[in-house]
């Protein structure tokens, strides 16, 4: 059988049990956590539907578009989790700050662009109709502004922001995990915004890989499908063990399925193997030129 068919079956049918699991906790916990159950099946249906997206580009080896898709994938998986892990007691909390605080900052951040959109594209005729649906009523954004003034908005966008979340999540998470899984995040984030953006950086990834030679290339786009599975993969396995760890349920089978991770990442492929035996010698010859021609020490490991 085909490799690639073969491992993304592995990674998809082991994404569908933590995926199965974790359906099962939000509907068991719809009478003992309700605003828990909603706020995580929201974010558990639209992951979902990333994922799905992921698997079929990979099916077409579009590795480049699964990982622009990846980051929202990515971004979705960290709020929920950074519910999920927070605290005892505070998870109430922060839902309500994202589903209404966030709610409020935003909509009045975006009646404010449209005003000043519609000030360059409109011109008034005098009537009391606003151009654009988005604009708030001047006593409606008056009443946000108070509740919300720049500098509380901004710590409450900072609390949330992608950076933020991964940090404190990392600190909420280290009794459970063994490395800090939620910081692996951040280079695909990354990567998915040179991608999204089409700046230098991302237009300079995808050229250096299409001007390697073609044995390289099959190597290191064997990497990126297994790298691409595991985020997938990952995300699951967070979001699911957040949710059971939350809510103190099912645990020990969440458990289970983690190990079942553990060994299916154990996997040793012979093709990754030897691009990474290829990068070592590469970066050694770098290291030799550099003590060389540069006086540079030559490092070791």
């Amino acid at each position: 059988m085909n490799f690639e068919i073969d491992i993304m079956q592995r990674y998809v049918a082991l994404g569908d049990e933590f995926g199965s699991l974790m359906v099962d906790l939000i509907y068991e916990t719809r009478d003992s956590h309700p605003e828990l159950s909603a706020f995580s099946l929201k974010h558990f249906s639209y992951c979902i539907e990333r994922i799905n997206s992921i698997l079929l580009l990979l099916q077409h080896n579009s590795l480049w578009d699964a990982e622009i898709v990846a980051r929202p994938l990515i971004e979705c998986s960290v709020r929920l989790c950074y519910v999920c892990y927070a605290p005892t007691g505070s998870q109430i909390d922060l839902i309500q700050e994202y589903d209404r605080s966030l709610y409020e900052i935003n909509r009045l951040e975006q009646s404010e662009r449209a005003k000043k959109s519609a000030a360059s594209e409109y011109s008034y005729d005098g009537s009391d109709v606003d151009p654009n649906p988005s604009i708030l009523s001047e006593d409606a954004e008056n009443h946000l502004r108070s509740l919300w003034p720049k500098s509380t908005r901004k710590a409450l966008k900072q609390k949330w922001s992608f950076s933020e979340m991964v940090r404190q999540i990392d600190i909420w998470t280290k009794p459970y995990f063994k490395r800090e899984l939620f910081s692996g995040f951040i280079y695909s984030y990354g990567i998915g915004s040179h991608l999204i953006h089409a700046d230098e950086s991302g237009m300079g990834l995808v050229q250096n890989r299409n001007q390697k030679e073609p044995d390289e290339i099959k190597m290191v786009e064997r990497a990126h499908l297994l790298k691409l599975l595991n985020l997938v993969l990952t995300s699951s396995m967070l979001t699911t063990t957040g949710m059971a760890i939350s809510v103190g349920n099912r645990v020990l089978e969440t458990l289970d399925l983690i190990n079942r991770l553990t060994s299916l990442e154990s996997y040793q492929d012979p093709l990754v193997d030897a691009l990474m035996e290829k990068w070592r010698l590469k970066r050694e010859e770098l290291n030799r030129l550099d003590a060389e021609h540069l006086g540079v020490p030559q490092r070791t490991g």
